[in-house]
This record gives C-alpha cells, structure tokens and sequence, in this order.
C-alpha cells in the first residue's frame, strides 16, 4: 500500500495536468480496499500489522480472546448493564457464614457487671485493668467471732456491760448461724460492747475490721459504732476511725481529739436488714470505709485522709439504747465480728 499523502495525490490532478498510469496507481493504492485491506482474524492479532482495518466483528473476537468478560461465580455480566447480580446461594458458602456469625451473635455474653454475672473477690471487683493482690497471710492473722457460743466472752472479744445491757444468744436465721443481740434493759441509756480488750492496734497498712450486723424495726434511739477507737461505752471516742449509726443514719468517722474530727454521711441504712460493715488501713494516712448489702454486693465507699489517730485503740462494737423506758429493747444484732491484722511489719510467724 502506497504511503503518498493527501495533499501530494491532489498535486497529481490540478488544473490541465493529464495524470499518469503510476499517479492513477497511487490514487488506487492509497485508497481503502474492503477486500484487500480488511485484516483477517489472524491479522488482527498480529500486533506488528499496521496498515489494515478492522471491522467491528473482527474487533469482537480479537476482545473476547485477549480480554474475556469474567463470569462472577459463574454469572455473566448484564449485556446492557455491564452489572452482576449474585444472589447468597450464587456465593459458596456464604449463606453458611452469615448463618454462623447470627448465631455467635445471638449466643455471645453478656457485659461483664461486677457482683450481677461476675463475681466479686473479698468485694473487690475484677473487672478493669491492674492486679488484686490477695494476702497469703490473711486467715491465720484473723482475730474473729462467729458468735456461736452463748458467752459473755466471744473469741478474742470480751463482753462489756453499758449500764446494765445486755447481751443475748439463741437467735439463728438462714446464713446467719450465730446471731448476738445487744440489748437496752434498764431506764436511761444502756446497752452492751464487745472489745479486744485493750488500746492494742496503732493503725498500720493491711489492718482491716469487718462485721455483719442487723438493724432493728425500729433505729430510733439507737446509737451503734464499730471499728478501731479508744472509747467502749456512749462517750465518743477521743481517738479513732470508725462507723457510727444513729437513728439508721450511717457516717463515717476519723477523730484525733475531740476538736479535730472529719465526718462524712452514708447511706441511710433500712430497718430490719443484713449489713456488712469493713474499715481498711489503707496507709496511715487513708482509711477506707465499705458497706456490703447481705449479698456481699458493694453499696457505698468512702476514704478518709485527715485527722487519723497515730495511738494505740481497741477495736470494738458499742451498741447503746436511748431514752427512759426501762422495758428491754434490741438495739443492734450482731452475727459475726472480727480484726484482720494483715501483714504486721513484724512479719508473718
């Protein structure tokens, strides 16, 4: 095929010229052929081709060998479109995965919520980050009373009349074995204490008290206090970190003398119910104050960090009645008490 351009052909026919066989030639060869110039099949693969046409059959079959539409598990693409639809059943497997992944979903757990579908540790949660360091002293550093014996001496804790009250054994409800009640017996203020027995305990890291008691139908005229103080009867103590609950309103307490005290107010504590009360020396420069419902589920915390005795106290639970009827009252019930001494500095024996 000739390669004579356009404007050179036209040179050939101007005006009075007579064009030659070979300029008639060059016209005919520089012209497009259907027969001669269209590329066959073969033709049209053949890259290093340059000077033939392609129809758009030709063109069709050359795509369809060297760029095939892909079938999408075993769909074509729409013609008009170009856009597959595949159903679930199209994909193997599929319908499989989701039916799997529903049912993980539907059989997952629960959030995680502390003492509701996880336990607790000593009331400690174990959700969140950090470690829960248990004691391996804690038991045999345990001074306790389960209140089971009908005594005026319970354990390590010895009984202390208040003005003629008195103590009495013999009650016993479900989980609660041992139940004492300190009771209000003579007009005027009286009631009962169970102490160490002496200013003992200088507060130190570890050191904890725990008691479970049980309020009256009744909290009027009532005044209750528990944890580590240096007074066993209605005086307050001069010196101590404690529990105080008057009239079933529960605060908790820090006193370095009479004038230096910080006080902070709890929850109001319902009649007739089971109440877990712990003091923790956290350092001798924090106290921790928890309540426990009967469950051993937390209630209410709250850290004291002023006026935190440096002396040696008792630990005891003073319950006394108030007021002038001389008929016998229950003021508080008490099933279990003890001091948790942790790990003294003196080390384990």
């Amino acid at each position: 095929m000739s390669t004579e351009s356009r404007d050179s052909l036209k040179g050939y026919f101007q005006t009075g010229d007579r064009p030659t066989k070979s300029e008639f030639e060059e016209l005919i060869n520089d012209t497009v052929n259907r027969i001669d110039d269209k590329a066959t099949d073969v033709e049209a693969e053949n890259s290093s081709i340059d000077d033939k046409y392609i129809t758009p059959k030709t063109a069709k079959k050359s795509v369809e060998k060297f760029a095939p539409v892909k079938k999408v598990n075993g769909v074509l693409p729409n013609a008009t479109t170009g856009d597959v639809v595949v159903g679930m059943n199209d994909i193997d497997g599929l319908q499989t995965s989701i039916t799997n992944i529903e049912n993980d979903v539907a059989n997952k757990q629960d959030n995680l919520v502390s003492g509701n579908n996880i336990k607790t540790i000593n009331g400690l949660s174990l959700l969140g980050n950090g470690n829960i360091q248990i004691d391996q002293a804690t038991g045999k550093n345990v001074l306790l009373s389960d209140f089971i014996v009908a005594s005026s001496s319970q354990g390590v804790f010895s009984g202390i009349a208040i003005s003629s009250g008195t103590s009495t054994m013999g009650i016993f409800e479900q989980n609660h074995p041992g139940i004492m009640s300190i009771r209000k017996t003579v007009a005027g203020d009286s009631g009962y204490c169970y102490a160490i027995g002496g200013a003992v305990l200088k507060l130190y890291s570890g050191l904890k008290c725990n008691i479970i008691l049980k309020t009256n139908s009744n909290q009027n005229n009532r005044t209750i206090r528990f944890g580590f103080e240096d007074s066993n009867n209605l005086t307050q103590p001069g010196n101590g970190v404690y529990f105080e609950i008057v009239n079933g309103n529960i605060t908790s307490n820090a006193v370095t003398g009479t004038s230096n005290k910080t006080t902070f107010s709890l929850n109001q504590l319902s009649n007739n119910t089971w109440y877990h009360l712990r003091i923790s020396v956290v350092s001798t420069s924090e106290i921790k104050y928890e309540i426990f419902n009967d469950a051993g589920v937390l209630m209410q915390t709250h850290s004291i960090t002023t006026n935190i005795p440096t002396i040696a106290l008792n630990c005891n639970v003073v319950g006394v009645g108030l007021g002038a009827t001389s008929a016998t009252e229950v003021v508080i019930l008490i099933d279990y008490m003890d001091v948790d001494l942790g790990s003294p500095i003196r080390g384990d024996l």
